[in-house]
């Protein structure tokens, strides 16, 4: 369903927050060949001009009716109008999009593997993004609040608007909701945001974007279950699609250390990991572990790498063991991913594969009385 006089309403009467360049979009690659290595770099504000400037950057690259590759967007807001337009666009394409910010090296028109956080899609952004077909936040932020109006915002502290006022937001907001059942999203999801002020920003977190289908990524970590580990027990949580997951756990022989252990299923039982950034060995993987460095969220951990290993009796094709210090363990309550950071020595595409296999958004159901329980019943 299409609206165009409503896309020219919303484009005639809603702010804009333009507050850096304008949006535009570039073909990015770092020069490997893999699903991950080439994207489409949608950076800036989205301006009126944005839906017809993505038209020209279609048909500048014969992608009129499919791209192939990711669009990965970066931007602090914009055009309502006009993002809408822009996520209809995405959803006729089949889009797979996601958040994250591009760089390139210097002097040069080569992109660098994106391997940390650090990209946001806010307000006007975020209703473009839900035009993805498929989405995913792994790399990026997604806020929303309310829309607004610059004439109502500067005059919100009078005694009452005109009527037309009202009924102009009426409408839009019906728009609104029936723009996000279009693109699959719970309508209920609306209420999240609508009592956050136009000043403010509603970050969305990974649990909610399972649990209202802003993310359509089957890689998210479910909640953590306590499982039982010879005298003691251990904590796991899978991925969605049971193909990944995370375990943390201790051993009465190592004190003061804890395991974190990233786990793998693979379609062929064979020691092989295959992601959209990179595929390989896991042997030959294991070999840049010693390299990197592990966080939690932001926070640094010293993370050592111990073996892979054959994980059979709990499932899982590969096991990638390493041990931290359990007073670190703390840093794991409020944070909402752990990642290996890759070391400064490390090629980019060896850097690109250590960061896209051991990266993971942890569950939301994690507690200070969680880890604690891991942490005084080691096997």
């Amino acid at each position: 369903m299409k609206f165009p006089s409503l896309f020219f309403l919303l484009s005639l009467f809603f702010a804009t927050q333009a507050q850096c360049e304008p949006m535009t979009f570039r073909l990015a690659t770092t020069g490997g060949i893999c699903f991950g290595c080439t994207w489409v770099d949608a950076t800036g504000d989205i301006t009126p001009d944005t839906p017809a400037d993505f038209e020209a950057f279609l048909t500048a690259h014969e992608f009129q009716n499919g791209i192939g590759y990711p669009l990965l967007l970066n931007s602090e807001g914009g055009d309502l109008g006009a993002a809408l337009q822009l996520g209809q666009r995405f959803r006729e394409l089949e889009l797979t999009v996601g958040v994250a910010k591009t760089t390139y090296e210097q002097n040069s028109d080569h992109a660098l593997p994106i391997l940390q956080n650090g990209g946001v899609c806010y307000s006007a952004c975020a209703y473009a993004f839900l035009g993805g077909k498929e989405r995913n936040l792994e790399r990026g932020t997604l806020g929303f609040h309310q829309f607004f109006d610059n004439d109502i915002l500067a005059s919100r502290n009078e005694t009452a608007f005109s009527t037309v006022d009202r009924l102009r937001d009426h409408y839009v907001v019906g728009v609104l909701i029936t723009y996000l059942i279009e693109m699959g999203i719970d309508a209920g999801f609306f209420a999240l945001y609508a009592a956050t002020p136009p000043e403010n920003m509603r970050i969305i977190t990974p649990s909610e974007a399972v649990e209202w289908g802003v993310i359509t990524n089957n890689k998210v970590l479910k909640e953590w279950g306590i499982l039982p580990l010879g005298r003691g027990v251990m904590l796991q949580a899978e991925s969605q699609d049971a193909s990944e997951g995370v375990r943390l756990f201790c051993l009465r022989r190592q004190p003061g250390r804890m395991h974190v252990q990233f786990l793998f299923r693979t379609e062929d039982g064979q020691p092989r990991l295959v992601s959209e950034e990179a595929s390989g060995n896991a042997v030959e993987i294991a070999e840049f572990l010693p390299e990197t460095k592990g966080r939690v969220g932001q926070t640094p951990i010293g993370l050592q790498f111990e073996r892979l290993y054959d994980d059979a009796d709990y499932g899982f094709d590969l096991n990638f063991d390493f041990t931290f210090p359990t007073e670190q363990l703390t840093a794991f309550v409020s944070a909402g991913s752990v990642a290996l950071a890759p070391n400064d020595s490390l090629a980019y595409f060896d850097a690109a594969v250590v960061y896209g296999f051991f990266s993971r958004q942890l569950p939301a159901d994690g507690s200070r009385a969680l880890f604690a329980i891991a942490a005084r019943n080691c096997a």
